[in-house]
């Protein structure tokens, strides 16, 4: 794989690592401005207040663990695919799709419902037959 290919993948991720990262800071944003304007509402205490906003600093840190695990998850997807060689990608591709569908076992099991229904046919041209 070339490394201006290898270049053009990372400023992908970069991108779109960055979307993610403005519309978590938007929604965190949100969340804070409702938060408070539900607390204004009911005029709860400053110390239950600061209580609230230990609770949504926890909250924001664990998504960011999430979102740095999916990242890191992605990161190591993206090397995968850069540095595999076209027939590897391929069988991924082919494994995903398959994966979709149910796999190889629900490809067996298909071949099995139809082995069944075609012993059922035979019985019933025995019978017709007799």
């Amino acid at each position: 794989m070339r490394q201006w290919e290898k270049e053009r993948g990372r400023r992908r991720c970069e991108r779109i690592r960055e979307r993610e990262r403005e519309r978590e800071s938007e929604y965190m944003k949100q969340v804070r401005e409702k938060e408070y304007s539900c607390l204004r509402e009911r005029k709860t205490s400053y110390g239950s207040m600061e209580k609230n906003r230990r609770l949504m600093y926890e909250i924001k840190r664990e998504r960011e663990r999430e979102r740095e695990a999916r990242e890191k998850k992605r990161e190591i997807d993206v090397e995968k695919l850069i540095n595999c060689s076209q027939r590897e990608r391929w069988k991924r591709r082919k494994r995903l799709r398959n994966s979709e569908r149910g796999g190889r076992e629900g490809g067996k099991e298909r071949e099995r419902e139809r082995e069944r229904e075609r012993e059922r046919e035979r019985e019933r041209d025995v019978h017709r037959k007799q």
